[in-house]
């Protein structure tokens, strides 16, 4: 049995698997070309960028669109960590394990605690509660030195797979 949590929408130039990458309102069908691409992507980017001046509370929201690659760096260890601790800890009712999806937006404080983990999709509320526990047991990791200064949190989609492989 195990517990993935896809990258879900974050490049890894170092990965050797495929990553899940969940689109947001973006049409991706083949008749997409890759000017209309890297326009949405730019949109996107604008529109983080709008809302981060906005807030102006040191948070960054970060998805596949995030031209920092330590933010996306971290967030990535950050999943890998999840995934090692949701393999180990995989869920169970009554002794037997549950399988099934939970899609969720996590934020992490500077020292790498959940601050807060919201649901966006699921399918059992089950799993959603226990991961949402989960996440809170992951051991902190605080920002790294490089991270563009005065980030205090960041906010990051999540998709746990619980399956058996």
């Amino acid at each position: 049995m195990v517990a993935t949590i896809p990258f879900v929408g974050f490049a890894r130039e170092s990965a050797s698997e495929p990553i899940e990458v969940m689109q947001h309102g973006t049409d991706q069908g083949p008749d997409t070309t890759a000017g209309d691409k890297k326009r949405k992507e730019d949109e996107l980017r604008s529109l983080s960028r709008e809302l981060e001046r906005r807030l102006g509370s040191g948070t960054r929201y970060v998805s596949h669109v995030t031209p920092e690659q330590s933010l996306n760096d971290y967030v990535a260890a950050y999943v890998q960590r999840a995934e090692a601790l949701g393999t180990k800890k995989f869920p169970k009712r009554d002794g037997k394990p549950v399988y099934g999806r939970v899609a969720l937006m996590l934020t992490v404080d500077k020292n790498g605690h959940v601050e807060k983990s919201e649901e966006m999709e699921t399918s059992d509320t089950f799993l959603s509660t226990y991961s949402q526990k989960l996440l809170r047991e992951l051991p902190s990791s605080p920002f790294p030195r490089d991270f563009p200064p005065g980030t205090r949190r960041l906010v990051f989609p999540a998709i746990l797979n619980y399956r058996n492989d």
